[in-house]
């Protein structure tokens, strides 16, 4: 958008010199010719009219750029939410199922988070900025680390995983013997020991601290995923929101 802009202004800049040099040679030559004073009022109200809609032009100019930067900075702010929170679905499931193969699944969803992250860090305006480009690293760094994690320790934690399916296909056939509704037994409902094994936070601290309700609010993703997220909300024109707001926004 800015080239058209730019050949429009310097276009009606020239009509405007144009109009204007005219005007005043037709003006000096008025005392003989009244046909030429006529005219040469003429092009200095031509020479106006053209000044103004330069100037106008600049306003629109600046009103519309004004925009298409707030338009970007809001496309960067929805892509790093929407990065956040497959972070956040990712812990829920793995809270919820607890297996080493649910840890394989969300890995997947966690290693597109870390895509994102990193398309986001690569966008000229967003290393511009002060102090995006070091908190946008640290997210990323934080997944990568998680991947080389899961690379390195997955194996062992997978082989249980299968061992425990055997096991708990047996135990569950077991259960289910008798004439009346099978009750689960609460031994049998617990996590199973490929997942405590994934638990183990000197095997697998990453994960741990992933999972864990007092260390993720304040680990190194979430508080500069935080610290991003104010900075592109002031970008993209949201302000200062009032308090409130702000502590709604905090958790999202």
């Amino acid at each position: 958008m800015r080239q058209p802009y730019r050949l429009l202004t310097f276009g009606l800049a020239l009509c405007a010199i144009a109009a204007l040099v005219g005007s005043l040679i037709l003006l000096h030559r008025s005392h003989a010719v009244d046909v030429d004073a006529e005219v040469g009022k003429w092009l200095l109200t031509v020479a106006a009219a053209l000044v103004l809609t330069g100037a106008l032009s600049m306003v629109v100019k600046q009103i519309d750029q004004r925009r298409s930067a707030r338009e970007a900075w809001h496309s960067i702010l929805s892509d790093l939410v929407a990065a956040n929170q497959k972070i956040v679905l990712a812990r829920v499931r793995l809270q919820a199922h607890r297996s080493a193969r649910t840890y394989q699944e969300q890995l997947a969803a966690v290693m597109d988070a870390r895509v994102e992250v990193r398309r986001i860090g690569a966008i000229d305006i967003v290393n511009r900025d002060s102090s995006l480009p070091e908190q946008i690293t640290a997210m990323r760094e934080y997944l990568d680390a998680l991947g080389q994690e899961f690379a390195a320790g997955y194996l062992h934690a997978a082989r249980q995983q299968r061992l425990d399916e055997v096991w708990l296909d047996e135990k569950m056939k077991a259960a289910n013997e008798g004439l009346g509704a099978p009750k689960i037994p609460g031994w049998l409902a617990e996590p199973t020991t490929a997942w405590r094994m994934l638990m183990d936070a000197s095997r697998f601290p990453r994960l741990a601290a992933l999972l864990d309700d007092d260390a993720f609010p304040i680990d190194t993703f979430r508080t500069n995923y935080k610290l991003a997220k104010e900075r592109l909300e002031m970008h993209a024109g949201f302000g200062n929101p009032p308090m409130e707001s702000r502590i709604y926004r905090a958790h999202k």
